[in-house]
């Protein structure tokens, strides 16, 4: 007597459907017998209960290795979830050092044009203007960056997909999280010192090397 069921994942979470089938205790004895039990139980005491039903049958049957589903669901994905904490401690080293980089980058570079500033605001420009000059252009190089960054994340994200479990690759709101901290502190960069530099007076910034 065997009974075909639909396919499942028995070893783990990670590996793909296998087909299954039922086969009488009866007709193919096993070295083990696994006991599945459902219902509103007690998590601490179903192990010594289920010792005690098994064994009121027979005194000599042992019954070890009793574990909750959330439990066996936890260890199958143990060695998944420490590499993914693992790619993720990396990707929040990567995003401090990417964000301090365009920080520094770009606050230098509009650092170096607190002359031009000061030739500006000699000539009468806004204030305001000029922060607005800054800012968009900032602006504009930090969508490029996103955009190529976003391009290689794609890439990338695809071959760890093997790592995932139930996550699809490609998470736009984590994209777009980390595309938009990024775009927020190129845009920091150039607020701050460009703010600095048209607060200067004019005769001091022309002469700034």
């Amino acid at each position: 007597m065997t009974g075909v069921i639909a396919d499942a994942r028995t070893e783990s979470l990670a590996e793909g459907t296998v087909p299954q089938i039922y086969l009488s205790a009866y007709q193919r004895r096993a070295k083990d017998l696994a006991i599945f039990v459902r219902g509103q139980l007690d998590t601490a005491a179903t192990p010594v209960e289920l010792r005690e039903q098994v064994q009121a049958v027979d005194p000599e049957l042992p019954v070890f290795g009793a574990q909750t589903l959330n439990e066996m669901v936890s260890a199958s994905l143990a060695e998944r979830r420490f590499s993914m904490e693992m790619v993720g401690l990396f990707a929040l080293t990567a995003l401090l050092l990417a964000g301090l980089g365009i920080y520094g980058v770009i606050s230098y570079i509009v650092r170096e044009r607190t002359h031009e500033i000061g030739i500006r605001l000699a000539l009468g420009a806004q204030q305001a203007n000029i922060l607005q000059m800054v800012l968009r252009q900032g602006l504009q190089l930090a969508i490029t960056g996103a955009g190529v960054g976003l391009i290689g994340a794609l890439i990338v994200s695809h071959l760890m997909a093997g790592l995932l479990y139930g996550v699809r690759p490609t998470d736009p709101v984590t994209f777009a999280g980390v595309a938009l901290v990024l775009i927020g502190v190129a845009l920091l960069a150039c607020y701050i010192p460009a703010r600095r530099a048209i607060r200067v007076d004019p005769m001091v910034a022309l002469r700034y090397e």
